[in-house]
């Protein structure tokens, strides 16, 4: 809304160190990683789901280096939590600051989100459910708590009564009692499916 990311430019414009091979990688749009079309690999080789080294944003996207382009953006849709790793450190270049700062600062704190974060801080931690993960022959552990490169796919801590505070404002197209978060405009650009048919009720619109 402010005019600071250009969806429909390349992502080298805000990630300068982003360069997976394969026709068309250079002119990969925010608006194609953000709705999977920019056919990207599912998953980061550094900072996915098996990488305990909790390497950073910047670290997890320069990664993508090495991997291929599995199909030419736009052409098809694939869904991929790297390409949503580099919409965010897109942003976080953009405005300077680490993702999990703006995010709480410009998304989580106006929706009245205060028990959420993108990173376990010092209010969050000690609240972390403890998880317990287990083998095929029945044997239980601890589950690891590292922390994934890949935190703008999904990473956020929130807890059940944030979330419903958080599909409060969706239903309330971006609106709330202390006012808005963002325009019903914006909303309805997210919610229509990208790279679709007109009046296409199925797809992904802009994660």
């Amino acid at each position: 809304e402010r005019g600071t990311l250009n969806l429909d430019a390349p992502a080298g414009r805000y990630v300068h160190d982003f360069h997976p091979s394969g026709a068309g990688a250079s002119a990969i749009t925010l608006r194609q990683l953000m709705s999977h079309r920019a056919g990207l690999v599912r998953e980061p080789p550094v900072g996915n789901y098996f990488d305990n080294s909790s390497p950073s944003l910047e670290a997890t996207v320069r990664g993508l280096n090495d991997t291929r382009l599995v199909y030419k953006p736009g052409g098809r849709t694939k869904y991929s939590n790297a390409g949503v790793a580099v919409a965010g450190l897109a942003l976080a270049s953009a405005e300077q600051r680490r993702f999990s700062e703006y995010l709480a600062a410009a998304v989580l704190r106006p929706m009245g989100l205060e028990d959420s974060a993108f990173e376990p801080d010092s209010s969050i931690a000690p609240r972390i459910a403890k998880a317990t993960m287990w083998t095929l022959d029945n044997r239980s552990f601890a589950a690891p708590t590292f922390q994934l490169g890949m935190a703008p796919a999904g990473s956020m801590y929130s807890t059940v009564l944030d979330l419903g505070r958080f599909m409060s404002v969706l239903f309330a197209r971006g609106g709330m009692s202390g006012g808005r978060v963002l325009s019903a405009r914006s909303l309805d650009q997210m919610w229509t499916p990208q790279f679709a048919s007109p009046g296409a009720r199925s797809g992904f619109g802009l994660g």
